[in-house]
């Protein structure tokens, strides 16, 4: 069962006022959880034009007496507008929202106990507990590598670049409050990975490489290359691997255990488990979502039967 109280704290953990105020929590750089509840949206003010914006939500939003809709509608207009600068928004919506038509409706205790007798009670108490957790909005400088997109299947020396520019990237975000992509873009990242630069000259004439970066952490990065230990010649880049047939029929049969238990529960089968959980899974992984907590009882042996 969920402690008592969990709805309660996890509300104040967010800043909401109310247990069934919808709630706009944003995750911004490393290290560090923005939140806050729709009565100060107006506090939000990363810059001038972000706190013109979130001014005008606030006030929105206040209009309408926390509209839910006005406040999606609202979460993913501030989502594509802060997402070039590595900050995230969700809206955690805890269902019916306070109005004259639902007043005398006892709504926190109506979703208590109906969570309760379908027996999902710790689901939700482990869901809204790791969205509370500012530390899943940090990663391990080390790995930080692996969540760039376009470095998978590297020969290990070019791994190794891959992982020491991705480390120092993320103590550089960390160490000066910035987002990662202010410090180096991932698409300048993978260009150093592949093209392997080796003078500042080369490194000045990579793609989208900025001048200024070159003429202040050129030697940084340069440092990085060198102490990966890249042949010269490096090794010739991978070429676009063709799909598994065998990978491909696994993930199908993954995909349709997963299905079947979310018809069983009347679920969304994304709810469960993503296409790329089971890829995860597939590959051989065994750290993801799938086998932690409620989704590994309700799901992961299921799945691991069956590989």
């Amino acid at each position: 069962m969920v402690p008592d109280g969990v709805f309660d704290q996890f509300s104040v953990a967010l800043g909401a006022q109310d247990l069934h105020d919808p709630v706009l929590m944003i995750g911004d750089r490393p290290g560090r959880h923005l939140q806050d509840s729709t009565d100060f949206l107006h506090h939000l003010a990363f810059s001038q034009q972000l706190q013109h914006f979130t001014l005008s939500v606030g006030e929105a939003c206040r209009d309408v007496n926390r509209d839910f809709y006005v406040l999606i509608a609202a979460t993913k207009a501030l989502a594509r507008e802060v997402a070039k600068r590595g900050i995230t928004a969700n809206v955690v919506s805890p269902g019916l929202i306070d109005t004259d038509m639902t007043k005398d409706l006892p709504l926190a205790q109506l979703l208590q106990d109906e969570l309760a007798r379908l027996g999902r009670l710790e689901w939700l108490g482990e869901e809204l507990g790791a969205l509370g957790d500012a530390r899943a909005l940090t990663i391990e400088p080390e790995e930080a590598w692996r969540r760039i997109r376009g470095l998978h299947d590297l020969d290990p020396a070019r791994a190794r670049l891959a992982r020491a520019l991705g480390a120092w990237r993320e103590r550089n975000a960390i160490e000066h409050d910035r987002p990662r992509g202010w410090i180096l873009e991932d698409a300048v990242l993978r260009e150093i990975v592949m093209q392997v630069p080796r003078t500042l000259e080369s490194l000045a004439q990579l793609p989208d490489m900025p001048a200024g970066l070159v003429k202040r952490r050129g030697a940084e990065l340069l440092a990085c290359v060198e102490a990966a230990q890249v042949p010269d010649p490096p090794p010739a880049t991978p070429g676009r691997a063709r799909p598994d047939p065998a990978k491909a029929a696994l993930v199908k049969k993954l995909s349709t255990v997963s299905q079947s238990v979310a018809t069983e529960l009347n679920l969304v089968p994304e709810v469960l488990a993503t296409r790329r959980d089971l890829e995860q899974l597939a590959d051989g992984r065994r750290d993801g979502a799938l086998l932690n907590g409620w989704r590994r009882a309700i799901l992961g042996e299921r799945l691991l039967e069956a590989l």
